[in-house]
């Protein structure tokens, strides 16, 4: 499944960015020594049926949590001043 990759800083509305590859991703996190989590996110599906799709939870069906919805399973990395932390 095609991916993307979304970087955002702690507590932040909205992601910084979203990259095609990790290392284009990181290369823009230490050119900015940028804190925050990158992960990747499939497309074209949202990241609650992803996750359920996956089978690796069950599914609930109360639209807010659907909406914000966000799993650990999800490949991603976690960064301090540009590097991994």
């Amino acid at each position: 499944m095609p991916t993307v990759w979304i970087f955002t800083k702690a507590g932040a509305r909205f992601p910084a960015g979203v990259f095609s590859q990790r290392e284009k991703a990181e290369h823009w996190i230490r050119k900015h020594e940028s804190s925050g989590t990158l992960a990747a996110y499939p497309v074209d599906v949202g990241l609650y049926d992803w996750v359920i799709g996956t089978g690796t939870r069950w599914p609930q069906r109360a639209a807010e949590y659907i909406r914000c919805f966000s799993s650990a399973s999800q490949e991603h990395y976690h960064y301090e001043n540009g590097k991994v932390a």
